[in-house]
């Protein structure tokens, strides 16, 4: 059950008389339920583009644009997609947005890593056994869940 609306914005205005509206929720599980690839394959039929002609403008097959599109790329797209898609289907101001659908560090994201590491040198050793120890990371976030839960309802 969708729970939380985290980020409404209006996106360019089509025909200068609807805006359209991209919603980002979040789950009571915390996960998002909006993709990368939901967000632009919207956006890409709202501007009438096709997949070939929106893969031509930013410089990709088509191929691989449907992946992004259905989220099977395997990967993130480089930034420079990133830039060129939110260019092409008016995303500029959500870029940040799709940079975190599509796994990227944002450059809040890198400041922040780079202050934690800063203050806390035992960061990137937690970092690395979050990364090698799947189970320890998803015991740590839920009991992050539960501590922000907790605190929501005092």
């Amino acid at each position: 059950m969708l729970t939380n609306l985290v980020n409404k914005t209006n996106i360019a205005p089509i025909e200068d008389k609807v805006n359209i509206e991209y919603d980002v929720f979040i789950n009571r599980d915390k996960t998002v339920s909006q993709t990368f690839g939901k967000l632009i394959r919207q956006a890409r039929k709202d501007k009438d583009y096709t997949q070939r002609e929106l893969a031509k403008l930013i410089g990709v097959d088509y191929t691989y644009l449907s992946k992004l599109e259905n989220d099977h790329a395997g990967y993130p797209p480089s930034e420079e997609v990133i830039g060129a898609l939110a260019l092409h289907l008016d995303l500029t101001q959500r870029e940040d947005d799709l940079r975190r659908l599509a796994g990227r560090i944002t450059p809040e994201d890198a400041r922040v890593f780079e202050e934690l590491i800063k203050k806390y040198q035992e960061m990137p050793a937690l970092l690395r056994r979050m990364r090698d120890e799947p189970d320890f990371a998803q015991k740590l976030l839920r009991e992050n869940r539960q501590i922000e839960s907790e605190e929501n309802h005092r």
